[in-house]
């Protein structure tokens, strides 16, 4: 996770709101947690958003538009797509970066 896509979100005065998405890799635990302990070093608040074998949180929406960043970690973009499209989210995440939450990976 970089310091720059933080940097970018405009937060300041508090700890920003970072969400982590590993769909491309499976929601593999070990980064999820590997990203965790990342963003508590780094001072930020991680959540993390799974999609396997269903959605972590009840409001998918409302969980990425709470954020100041998304960081979605890489892997298979075609899968990684796929998924997003059956739950809704390359939708949410047009709607996201309209309000200015700043994706990156």
């Amino acid at each position: 996770m970089r310091r720059d896509a933080v940097d970018l979100s405009g937060a300041h005065g508090r700890r920003p709101r970072v969400l982590y998405v590993g769909t491309a890799i499976g929601d593999a635990e070990h980064y999820a947690a590997r990203m965790g302990e990342a963003a508590r070093v780094a001072g930020f608040d991680l959540t993390p958003l799974q999609l396997f074998p269903m959605p972590n949180v009840d409001d998918v929406e409302g969980a990425v538009l709470e954020q100041d960043v998304v960081w979605v970690m890489g892997g298979s973009v075609a899968n990684l797509l796929a998924v997003w499209r059956v739950h809704g989210l390359d939708r949410i995440m047009r709607r996201a970066w309209e309000a200015g939450v700043v994706l990156s990976g």
